[in-house]
């Protein structure tokens, strides 16, 4: 609820109130458009590996990553 919505994609109805209700909201939107863009940067290949990176080390030498 913070960038975005998560549905089950087999509730036709939750989707047009979700749909309907983005649409309708200016600020919704925005708060998702803004917030989806300030996280944007986590989801880097760059980002993203480096962390994958640390977490098989970290199990490979028996160390529990937060």
């Amino acid at each position: 609820g913070k960038n975005g919505l998560v549905i089950d994609p087999h509730d036709e109805q939750l989707w047009i109130d979700a749909l309907k209700n983005i649409s309708e909201d200016v600020n919704l939107r925005e708060s998702f458009s803004k917030n989806a863009y300030g996280k944007a940067a986590d989801y880097l290949w760059s980002t993203v590996g480096r962390k994958r990176i640390q977490l098989l080390l970290s199990r490979l030498n028996g160390q529990k990553v937060t």
